[in-house]
């Protein structure tokens, strides 16, 4: 059951809010395992923007649905278990992977999006410096 694969509310919101911090270079259409939501693909680095209820985000703890408790449970362990398959298929061919709460950016991204835009600037120093050698 993987009926959503649209581009959910959310990710636009915090691509805006990477915008607005000065964040280019990125896509939102790849082939990778798991499909992830944007990717960077010069610094081999992806970036999930997760939904707290769907992927089950260790820090809220979302409940279960009281209704159908053995659905929900089973559907759920197979979202964990897709995402911890996509993230080691990722990481194993050399990607780094970066995952967005749900909860880090709501109401407003802009703070997730500052902290993200600060590693990508660093990690782009680091690669330009790698290869002016």
């Amino acid at each position: 059951m993987r009926a959503n694969r649209g581009i959910s509310r959310r990710e636009v919101l915090f691509r805006r809010a990477l915008w607005r911090a000065g964040v280019r270079g990125y896509r939102v259409q790849t082939r990778l395992p798991g499909r992830p939501d944007i990717t960077f693909p010069a610094l081999r680095l992806v970036v999930f923007v997760n939904g707290c209820f769907w992927h089950r985000c260790p820090v809220c703890q979302p409940r279960l649905p009281a209704a159908n408790a053995e659905f929900w449970s089973a559907k759920f362990r197979e979202n964990r278990r897709r995402d911890e398959e996509a993230r080691a298929n990722l990481q194993a061919a050399g990607w780094d992977v970066v995952t967005v709460w749900e909860h880090e950016i709501r109401p407003d991204p802009s703070q997730r999006a500052l902290e993200l835009a600060t590693m990508i600037r660093s990690r782009r120093l680091t690669h330009s410096a790698g290869t002016d050698a």
